[in-house]
C-alpha cells in the first residue's frame, strides 16, 4: 500500500469512526482522488498553506450562481440539464470544498497526536527558534507515537486559533473608539444588522469571521452589531453565506457592503495572490506554535514526569 493508500485509509478511519456512514466515507474518498488527479497530493498542499488555497479555488457562492459565473477550479462537474447548469456547478463546488475542510481537520487531529518531533523538519525555512530548548534522543521518548489522548482536549489548537486571530486583530495601523462603535450602530438604526430585529443587547460581530481561511480582521469596518440569536447562529459563516442560508432579503447583504464601503474597508481576500500569502505565513506561525508547544511537553514529561529506566 502506497504512502497516499496509507493517507486515504486513515482519513476513512477517521470518517467512519466520527459517525460517517462506510458509503458515504467512500464518497469522500472518490471526491478526494479526483481532487488529486486535478490539483496533486493533497497533502502537499495542506504542508504549503494548510490547504488554504487550494480552499480558495472552490469558493462558489449562491451570488456566483445567480450571476452565471464559472467555477475557479479545474474539475468538470457533471449537469443535471442545461438549465440547471450553474446550479449544478454550486452545489458540486461546495461539494468538493467539503471534502477539502474535513481532510484539514482531520490532518490537524492527527497532529494533535504525534510527538513534538514529528514536524520539525516542516519550518526549515524559517529556522529553529533560539528561545526553545532541543529535545534530544536521549530526552524525548523514543518510539511512543501518540501522546495521551484527553476527553475533549485540544489545547494546542486552540492556541494556534487564538494566535490566528491575534494576528489577524492587529494587522494595519487603524484605531477606532467607543463613539465610532455607537455611530456604527446608527448606522444600522440600533437593530440587528442581519434580521432587523431591535435588541438593546446586540453584540459586535464580525461580518468576515477571523479565521485562517476567511481572512477577517478586527477593523470597524468589518463589525456590525448583531443580536445574540443571530451571532450565536452564524458561527464561522461569513455574512453573505449566513444571509444566503438564512434566506434574509438581499438587501440585507447590499447594506452591510455599503457600510464596509463607508468605512473604508476591504477584505484581505478582495487581493487573491495577498490573501493566499498571508495564509501560508498564518500556517507557518500555527506551526511553530504546535512545535513550541510539543517541544517544552517532552521536556517538562521528561525532567519531571517519566521515570529514569
Amino acid at each position: 500500500m502506497s504512502e497516499v493508500d496509507i493517507m486515504h485509509e486513515g482519513f476513512r478511519e477517521w470518517l467512519i469512526e466520527g459517525g460517517v456512514s462506510p458509503r458515504a466515507s467512500g464518497d469522500y474518498i472518490s471526491r478526494l482522488r479526483s481532487l488529486e488527479r486535478y490539483y496533486g497530493d493533497i497533502d502537499i498542499h495542506y504542508e504549503k498553506d494548510g490547504c488554504a488555497s487550494l480552499l480558495a479555488e472552490f469558493e462558489y457562492s449562491k451570488d456566483d450562481m445567480r450571476s452565471e459565473h464559472e467555477a475557479k477550479h479545474r474539475i468538470p462537474i457533471d449537469q443535471r440539464s442545461r438549465k440547471d447548469r450553474f446550479r449544478s456547478i454550486h452545489e458540486g463546488t461546495n461539494t468538493y470544498a467539503s471534502v477539502i475542510r474535513k481532510y484539514i481537520i482531520y490532518r490537524e487531529s492527527e497532529q494533535d497526536e504525534e510527538l513534538g518531533n514529528a514536524g520539525l523538519g516542516r519550518l526549515t525555512d524559517l529556522g529553529k527558534p533560539s528561545a526553545i530548548p532541543e529535545v534530544t534522543p536521549q530526552s524525548a521518548s523514543v518510539g511512543r507515537s501518540k501522546r495521551n489522548v484527553r476527553y475533549k482536549g485540544n489545547p494546542i489548537g486552540n492556541a494556534q486559533n487564538l494566535v490566528i486571530r491575534t494576528i489577524l486583530s492587529n494587522l494595519g495601523d487603524e484605531s477606532f473608539s467607543e463613539k465610532d462603535w455607537d455611530e456604527a450602530k446608527e448606522y444600522f438604526n440600533g437593530k440587528c444588522a442581519y434580521c432587523g430585529v431591535a435588541d438593546k443587547d446586540t453584540v459586535r460581530d464580525h461580518a468576515i469571521p477571523i479565521s485562517k481561511y476567511k481572512l477577517g480582521e478586527h477593523k470597524l469596518g468589518n463589525l456590525v452589531p448583531s443580536c445574540r440569536s443571530c451571532n450565536s447562529s452564524k458561527g464561522e459563516r461569513d455574512f453573505i453565506e449566513f444571509c444566503e442560508d438564512k434566506k434574509f432579503d438581499e438587501i440585507v447583504i447590499k447594506r452591510i457592503i455599503k457600510y464596509m464601503v463607508s468605512r473604508n474597508y476591504v477584505p484581505i481576500t478582495e487581493d487573491k495572490e495577498k490573501s493566499d500569502n498571508i495564509r501560508i505565513r498564518l500556517h507557518k506561525a500555527q506551526e511553530e506554535i504546535r512545535i513550541a508547544a510539543e517541544r517544552y511537553i517532552e521536556l517538562i514529561n521528561d525532567l519531571f514526569f517519566r521515570s529514569e529506566k
